[in-house]
């Protein structure tokens, strides 16, 4: 794993000390980052995890899962661009908020799709009268 995917979590901590993206071209961020340019890193995550957490936390409305999504989402875009797999056509942003909308999709299909636990839908009336019929049937 490269040194600079190592730091992403600490670079979390650093986000209000970057200048917004609107003033920067992220081509030569991104070419830089995967050169391995640490630097280059944090200034992405600065500029891009707040906005990618404020996304998820509108969808999700958690702090936490906001949090996981955002850090999944990094955890992507390091993978892509360490793994040479991302190629900057000046579509960047659509891209990475693209990856952060699908990660909140799969967060909402997989709250859809959870059985609910076997405790939480017996009520102690139902539980009360399944042991009396259990009873009345010996």
């Amino acid at each position: 794993m490269p040194g600079w995917v190592v730091g992403l979590l600490g670079w979390m901590k650093v986000l209000n000390k970057h200048e917004s993206n609107s003033a920067l071209d992220v081509a030569p961020l991104l070419e830089a980052a995967v050169r391995g340019d640490n630097a280059a890193w944090g200034k992405l995550v600065g500029l891009y995890a707040r906005r990618v957490y404020a996304l998820a936390k509108s969808r999700c409305q958690s702090h936490d899962v906001a949090e996981e999504i955002t850090q999944s989402v990094l955890a992507t875009l390091a993978a892509k661009l360490g793994g040479g797999e991302y190629q900057e056509l000046g579509r960047f942003e659509p891209w990475l908020f693209r990856v952060a909308m699908n990660r909140v999709r799969d967060h909402v299909r997989k709250l859809r799709h959870r059985p609910e636990s076997l405790d939480a839908m017996e009520s102690p009336e139902a539980a009360g009268r399944a042991r009396v019929s259990e009873n009345r049937s010996e």
